[in-house]
């Protein structure tokens, strides 16, 4: 019973984890399969469709995790909460390599000028 509430923790990480690499996997599709030139504006959209994922999607699980672990007698702290600005760095991290690699030419050397 001691690993329960950790168990559950690393389930709901894991759960809005995969919820933020689908809405990305689905904008690097999209993106690869059409050709859809990368830019800055693209970014921002994608990083802000998982913002809103995260502010909606939080909450929401780590109150069921709170039903859930509290129920049997462990504290409860909102560790989503807390986990948010990690999962958003890596994320915002990945992306930002994504960009690198699939920013056009042209454009990398106009924003130098």
């Amino acid at each position: 019973m001691g690993y329960y509430a950790q168990e559950q923790k690393d389930s709901c990480v894991r759960e809005i984890k995969e919820r933020i690499d689908a809405i990305w996997l689905a904008y690097h599709q999209v993106i690869i399969e059409g050709s859809v030139p990368w830019t800055d504006d693209l970014r921002h959209d994608v990083l802000e469709r998982i913002r809103a994922l995260i502010e909606q999607d939080v909450p929401y699980v780590e109150e069921m995790a709170r039903s859930v672990i509290a129920q049997h007698g462990h504290g409860f702290e909102v560790f989503l909460h807390d986990a948010k600005k990690g999962m958003l760095e890596r994320i915002t991290a990945e992306i930002d390599l994504f960009g690198v690699k699939h920013r056009p030419i042209g454009a990398a050397v106009i924003l130098q000028l």
